[in-house]
């Protein structure tokens, strides 16, 4: 009688493993939107986001555009941006449709261009249009200061930190930063954390008028809380040790990346993106209510702690389980023939955030004169 060699666990889940990564075995669920699609709607929030901001400060000047509720939910639609937007560069960089190189270059520019343009913006006109009409130089100042502390417009200064950071740990370079040296080219990646780290302590330190600094300053600072950043932190871990751990039990290099276009690690990937969320959620309601207790046992009003959370940026990570239904109706092994496209999307995007500030500018002057 022939001896039936019993296998262990581990050979057991390299077996299944193995199954699971080849194409014959894919599932059938494919995700509606691609890409593309998921950039658009980062492009449409970022654009609402924009009406809340305006709104805010018209507010200021008692010219209430809209109702402070609609206000939130601007907000809370217009924060769903920046995370829409690294998802996406996710899926083009895990379905090798583009590279570092050009993601580096197109978000750094788009960092650089949006921090010139808002500094030139309110230098040439909120400066100059309200020193024209004889604004008392009280007004100037609560506007610069408002804009500081609160406006969240440079959403490409998180994207270009993000993907900076996903570069120094997933890119294996062929010169110089070689075999051992790898470990150099990878402690890089505490660059971009030390500047979103930096980032959100300034801005702490600004809204509870503990420092002063030029407006210039503001269009440069991230406008995401650390808990975010680290979400996609771990997701990008994540897929740096995914690719030992499948070689560790059998596969090669090739079966990996042929694994990376199935059906089936699309699914995965939105499942791990989801539970991350979920749980950083759950960490940021902690720290929110433990925030609560203490300046309540310290005496603070309700309005007054309520003011220092929104400084500290507690909520972030909540509102993005409303990105949880995208996630899933989201697969970056959807492609697109015609990739000419893409160029029109973030033209388009652009076009109808300057729409935004144009029209609601002109109705808040024609307010004001009125």
């Amino acid at each position: 009688m022939k001896k039936t060699l019993k296998l262990t666990r581990k050979e057991r889940l390299a077996n299944k493993i193995k199954a699971r990564a080849t194409s014959e075995n894919d599932i059938k669920y494919i995700g509606i939107l691609s890409y593309r699609y998921v950039r658009i709607v980062a492009w449409i929030a970022f654009a609402m986001g924009q009406v809340a901001i305006v709104a805010r400060i018209a507010f200021r000047f008692n010219d209430p555009m809209m109702s402070e509720t609609a206000q939130n939910i601007f907000t809370a639609i217009g924060s769903l941006s920046t995370p829409l937007f690294i998802i996406a560069s996710f899926g083009l960089i895990l379905s090798g449709r583009r590279d570092y190189k050009r993601l580096l270059l197109s978000y750094g520019a788009a960092f650089f261009g949006v921090g010139f343009g808002f500094c030139f913006f309110y230098w040439r006109y909120i400066n100059g249009l309200f020193a024209k009409i004889g604004t008392p130089i009280d007004s100037i100042t609560i506007i610069r200061d408002f804009l500081g502390s609160r406006v969240e417009v440079n959403v490409f200064a998180d994207l270009f930190s993000f993907v900076l950071f996903h570069f120094f740990m997933n890119y294996k370079p062929k010169k110089v930063f070689t075999s051992k040296k790898i470990k150099i080219f990878r402690l890089f990646a505490i660059i971009p954390v030390i500047y979103v780290i930096t980032s959100y302590v300034l801005k702490i330190v600004l809204a509870t008028k503990s420092l002063n600094l030029p407006f210039y300053v503001y269009p440069f600072l991230t406008t995401k809380t650390p808990l975010v950043f680290f979400i996609f932190v771990v997701i990008s871990i994540w897929i740096n040790n995914r690719e030992r751990k499948f070689i560790r039990f059998g596969l090669t290099k090739q079966q990996y990346h042929d694994f990376l276009f199935t059906r089936r690690n699309s699914l995965y990937f939105s499942i791990h993106l989801s539970i991350i969320i979920l749980i950083f959620a759950f960490i940021e309601i902690i720290l929110g209510l433990g925030v609560i207790i203490i300046y309540a046992i310290l005496g603070y009003e309700t309005d007054a702690y309520l003011s220092i959370i929104n400084a500290y940026g507690l909520g972030q990570c909540v509102s993005l389980i409303f990105a949880i239904p995208i996630i899933f109706l989201y697969s970056y092994t959807k492609n697109h023939k015609n990739t000419v496209y893409d160029i029109f999307v973030p033209v388009g995007g652009i076009a109808l955030t300057a729409f935004v500030y144009l029209e609601s500018i002109y109705q808040f002057l024609i307010d004001m004169l009125g």
